[in-house]
């Protein structure tokens, strides 16, 4: 129980972290983080007080809503890598890609036998589609993305991956999905070391000069 108040402490910090740097540099992505501190904080409390049965009806339905997020987020990537500059083009070309992926998650995840076995069917496709998507343009065109973009695709692909990854073990065991949340803070991460990544030092050390000429003197001295 500790182990896993931890990670969950953690996504809540780094995701409101992440949110907040966001918010006016990507607002799609502060819009998924903001989600998801919210639904982590929310599905806690229903587990705290309210049960387990509660708390699984929560969690399934918040990982609903955050996976129609990603499928916004990988669009957007997608646009990136594209460069489309007609705004109808692209906005067909995420509508056809979102249907078509949804009637081929629909279609898996109807197949299973149990609840179970249709939602992790499900999230598999949907993952697969997802990765897939962003992991071609990464292959292909990744030189068209700018530095915050690249970060995003990679923290994007972390936790697509890592989501994959431990879906495919909890079909044959119970406990991967104790693990979910490793591959949602390696992207968190990767996502705040974007911003901090663009800030050089030389500029960062001509503002410190000039706010605090102290500083030029002890480095001349």
């Amino acid at each position: 129980m500790t182990a896993i108040l931890t990670f969950w402490v953690a996504e809540f910090v780094l995701e409101s972290i992440g949110a907040i740097i966001y918010s006016t540099r990507n607002r799609l992505l502060s819009i998924l983080l903001v989600f998801c501190a919210v639904s982590d904080a929310a599905t806690f409390a229903i587990f705290r007080f309210l049960g387990s049965y509660a708390y699984a009806w929560s969690y399934w339905a918040s990982r609903s809503l955050k996976y129609l997020l990603l499928v916004w987020l990988g669009c957007a990537i997608c646009g990136m890598f594209v460069q489309e500059r007609r705004k109808s083009m692209a906005v067909f070309s995420a509508a056809f890609l979102s249907v078509g992926s949804a009637s081929i998650i629909v279609a898996v995840g109807s197949a299973g036998e149990t609840l179970k076995q249709k939602l992790l069917d499900g999230e598999i496709a949907a993952n697969m589609i997802l990765l897939g998507f962003v992991a071609v343009g990464w292959i292909s065109r990744r030189e068209k993305l700018n530095q915050a973009w690249k970060f995003i695709a990679v923290g994007f692909m972390v936790m697509i991956g890592s989501d994959l990854v431990f879906t495919a073990l909890w079909m044959v065991w119970d406990g991967a999905r104790h693990w979910y949340p490793l591959g949602c803070i390696s992207a968190q991460v990767l996502w705040i070391c974007g911003p901090l990544k663009s800030v050089r030092l030389g500029e960062f050390r001509k503002s410190l000069e000039k706010r605090f000429p102290a500083v030029e003197e002890m480095r001349v001295m």
